[in-house]
């Protein structure tokens, strides 16, 4: 059986990190079109922005689409800017070993855990509220 097949089989939930998509990738827009959510990651810079911006197409999917910010940003005007609403921001970690990690800590590594947290929950419940039960779709 191929490995799509039983992923879209599966129970569990699946992360795809699915890169930068195109409108002309058939086949890749068909695997979007069986997921429950889609999250648009970015950092909230010009060059990033642009490119999520440019992705409005997937809005019009029957998909649910959400952006998740990487990086202190003010959810509002980014959900302006791009047009696809914000799921959630996580602060930037910074690399490991260097110095502002350091003096930053546990206090980020913890407001990153949280934030995380708070936006699994949040897409949990938006794939819930997506997903049919069987036999009830017409």
């Amino acid at each position: 059986m191929p490995l799509l097949e039983r992923l879209a089989e599966s129970e569990d939930p699946v992360l795809l990190d699915l890169g930068l998509v195109c409108p002309s990738d058939r086949e890749t827009v068909q695997l979007l079109e069986l997921c429950e959510v889609l999250l648009l990651v970015a950092r909230p810079d010009a060059a990033q922005l642009g490119r999520a911006r440019a992705s409005g197409w997937l809005r019009e999917q029957r998909f649910g689409v959400r952006a998740v910010l990487v990086g202190e940003a003010d959810a509002d005007e980014v959900e302006a800017l791009i047009g696809v609403p914000v799921a959630g921001v996580l602060p930037l970690l910074p690399p490991k070993g260097s110095w502002e990690a350091k003096v930053s800590g546990r206090s980020t590594a913890r407001r990153f855990n949280q934030a995380a947290s708070v936006l699994a929950t949040s897409v949990a419940k938006l794939a819930a509220d997506r997903c049919v039960p069987a036999g009830a779709a017409s």
